[in-house]
């Protein structure tokens, strides 16, 4: 099985990790201001679309595609310390 988590390690945002081997298949990185700087980078929640992975980064929201890059971030959009996200009926709640 593979789990995707969030990481509180300063280079990297998600990893993917295989319970089988329990190694780390991939790391997603940390790109762009994706956090207050005065603030340790901080990913909580994860929820996903069809097309669009989302993590929860404080009051921010960091919007990943398919490829697993960051296409955007939408600041100040959630309360702070968010810890739990998810998508139903076509909004994050």
């Amino acid at each position: 099985m593979k789990l995707l988590i969030s990481t509180s390690h300063p280079e990297g945002v998600l990893s993917i990790v295989d319970t089988e081997t329990e190694s780390v298949v991939k790391t997603i990185p940390r790109e762009g201001d994706c956090d207050n700087p005065r603030n340790s980078h901080r990913p909580f929640g994860i929820t996903w679309s069809k097309d669009k992975l989302f993590v929860a980064n404080r009051k921010n929201l960091l919007v990943y595609g398919k490829d697993w890059k960051l296409e955007n971030v939408l600041h100040d959009v959630l309360d702070e310390n968010t810890h739990q996200i998810t998508w139903w009926n076509d909004r994050i709640i």
